[in-house]
């Protein structure tokens, strides 16, 4: 992993609200190709054929690139719910998106294996729905296609590394590996150790930074995460995969998608600075 291989992406939910053509060109002009598109209706609304038909059309035509897609989440969306409508449900709409990732030639599914664990919730239960909902996802999943379940914020399902680790193993299928959440790891205090846990199976990054307690998505630097170790622990354990910008700047995007690039070259001399000494 450096500066120089590294694959940068960024996170469609930079622009919030709708998602439309103006705001695809604006990230275009901004000399990045890579965006990873987010499936929510209010975003991206991807049961709207009329919309999804166009946008695809635009994408394709201006060669954007949709490496990784993140699949619809929120409680109506949770694969490890005890209300089997719900669960089914889910299932439905990621095969709808898994089937759009095929035309846009996607390669990472981003999952939420769930939603905040409710007390009195055994854990076990939870992950064995999140398994049973990711073995019937994968019955259309493509080999060229690889799902990658996402470390969660505290409180929530996978929030722990043992918990994340275990919900990936006993699906024991080579299409499903990880995405770090560099923010929800650093409010978890476990950032370094999911590297280490998880290493080469890391398929997708969510790099941002908050305070250590709430969600801000900022751009790395402007929060409390040690950027040139957790970059040096990634290099260690042979990450290769994605890197997706999930930074929030509703004042500024344009700015903060011009600064993208230097931003990742920082991150990278923050570990050859730290050589030299």
């Amino acid at each position: 992993m450096n500066n120089h291989e590294a694959s940068i992406a960024v996170a469609s939910l930079i622009n919030e609200g709708h998602m439309d053509e103006k705001q695809l060109e604006m990230i275009k002009d901004a000399g990045i190709n890579n965006i990873e598109l987010c499936a929510v209706r209010h975003h991206f609304d991807y049961c709207d054929l009329n919309y999804l038909n166009r946008m695809i059309k635009f994408i394709q035509q201006h060669n954007i690139n949709v490496p990784s897609m993140h699949l619809p989440f929120g409680h109506n969306y949770d694969l490890s719910s005890s209300n089997n409508n719900i669960r089914n449900s889910a299932v439905t709409e990621i095969h709808k998106c898994v089937k759009i990732a095929q035309q846009l030639k996607t390669n990472v599914l981003v999952l939420h294996p769930g939603t905040q664990v409710i007390p009195g919730n055994k854990i076990s239960d939870l992950i064995d729905r999140v398994v049973h909902s990711i073995r019937e996802i994968l019955t259309i999943v493509p080999e060229n296609i690889k799902i990658a379940v996402e470390n969660m914020l505290p409180g929530c399902l996978a929030c722990s590394i043992e918990d994340l680790v275990d919900i990936v193993e006993k699906v024991n299928d080579s299409r499903v590996g990880y995405c770090l959440d560099t923010g929800h790891a650093n409010m978890n205090n476990n950032l370094l150790e999911l590297i280490s846990t998880c290493g080469p199976d890391i398929l997708n990054i969510h790099i941002h930074d908050n305070s250590g307690h709430y969600d801000l998505h900022l751009m790395p630097s402007e929060g409390t995460i040690d950027w040139q170790k957790t970059y040096h622990e990634l290099q260690n354990n042979g990450f290769c995969g994605l890197i997706t910008y999930e930074v929030l700047s509703p004042p500024n995007p344009e700015f903060t998608l011009r600064s993208i690039q230097d931003n990742y070259n920082w991150i990278c001399n923050q570990d050859r600075s730290s050589e030299k000494k």
